[in-house]
């Protein structure tokens, strides 16, 4: 299903497969959905999860923009999931924040601890594989930009180096 899915291997010159199969995949999901599967602890396992459930850091909605960050503290991010390798963290959430948007105008932002280099355009293509070109700019698109934790700190005058790595549980 999920080669089927991603057009890879025997289906990879059929285009006309993946329309079938995101119908059945549709139908699966919601199915699944009408059962109350989907909250049960073994959905993970189901061939349609290709990954858990993602968490942004901070979320604000607002009337007109839900703003998604991802603040990397003493961490860096992520390049791949455990299902593939190519599977970007920040194409990831701009994915996530697209389905959860619902329609509406919504931004990604990283803050990170050095200067983010972007994006290259094979990393894009590579973890973007069931996406057009198009479909990927478009998503692609949402993304804000990045900033780094001194520059914002310094921004709003906090000082820097009295941030925590880490978030008390």
């Amino acid at each position: 299903m999920r080669e089927r899915l991603m057009l890879r291997g025997s289906y990879q010159s059929t285009p006309t497969v993946r329309q079938q199969v995101i119908q059945q995949a549709t139908a699966a999901i919601d199915a699944a959905i009408r059962a109350g599967d989907v909250e049960s602890c073994g959905w993970l396992s189901e061939w349609w999860v290709l990954e858990g459930r993602t968490h942004v850091d901070c979320y604000i909605e607002t009337t007109r923009l839900r703003l998604f960050i991802e603040g990397k503290r003493t961490e860096k991010l992520s390049s791949n999931t455990c299902w593939y390798s190519k599977r970007n963290q920040l194409l990831r959430n701009l994915e996530c924040a697209s389905v959860q948007s619902s329609g509406h105008d919504f931004a990604e932002l990283l803050i990170t601890e050095t200067p983010f280099s972007g994006l290259r355009s094979e990393t894009v293509a590579a973890g973007l594989p069931h996406l057009t070109g198009e479909e990927s700019s478009e998503l692609l698109s949402h993304f804000a930009g990045s900033a780094t934790w001194r520059t914002l700190c310094a921004a709003v005058q906090l000082d820097y180096e009295s941030l925590p790595d880490t978030l008390p549980t």
